[in-house]
């Protein structure tokens, strides 16, 4: 069948597709006795697992925050947008029963990452998935442009060095529970954004 599929449907299939091979990743490496299977989810069990994921006010993030908690994780999200957040968490709370840790900031503030870690740890003593999440770009798109380097800048920021630092403030905490990291990245990676001369 030739089919041709808008931006949002496209958008929707990836992530769904990638969701559901996050969720097929943590649960195999997670399960110490390897008894789960790629196909039977209802034996994904996240029970005393807590999981921060980045960049979960929307999309990929809040998709993968709100299976995290359907399979009984307790989650931390995180987000710019306050009345965004708070609709993920009454999603979560209406599939789990908990309330996750909303934390409300921005990424390219200095301070943010190490927030994140510090009130995870805070508020359930344990990280066991983190997941980058978190991304975007700048809405310049020219050599010309007057703030080209500013943007590229914020646009590393986010994208690659948010991501190291949150990995580096996470691992001490990983490693005492065997956790996992997962990276989300852009598709943009394989297919370019133009950039006009």
């Amino acid at each position: 069948i030739n089919q041709t599929l808008s931006f949002q449907q496209t958008s929707k299939l990836i992530s769904q597709m990638f969701l559901i091979l996050i969720l097929t990743i943590v649960s195999l490496v997670s399960s110490s006795a390897c008894e789960m299977t790629l196909f039977n989810p209802t034996k994904y069990n996240f029970t005393g697992k807590v999981a921060l994921v980045t960049g979960s006010s929307s999309g990929i993030g809040a998709a993968s925050a709100i299976q995290l908690a359907k399979y009984g994780a307790r989650v931390t999200i995180t987000g710019r947008v306050e009345a965004n957040l708070a609709k993920v968490a009454q999603q979560i709370e209406q599939v789990s029963g908990l309330a996750p840790l909303q934390i409300i900031g921005d990424l390219l503030d200095d301070s943010f990452p190490k927030k994140l870690i510090d009130q995870t740890i805070a508020e359930f003593g344990q990280l066991d998935f983190l997941v980058n999440n978190a991304g975007g770009s700048t809405p310049g798109g020219t050599l010309a442009s007057a703030t080209l380097l500013q943007e590229f800048d914020q646009t590393l920021k986010l994208n690659l060095r948010s991501v190291v630092e949150l990995t580096q403030r996470a691992v001490h905490h990983l490693e005492k529970t065997k956790g996992n990291i997962i990276n989300v990245s852009s598709i943009a990676s394989f297919a370019p954004v133009r950039f006009e001369f």
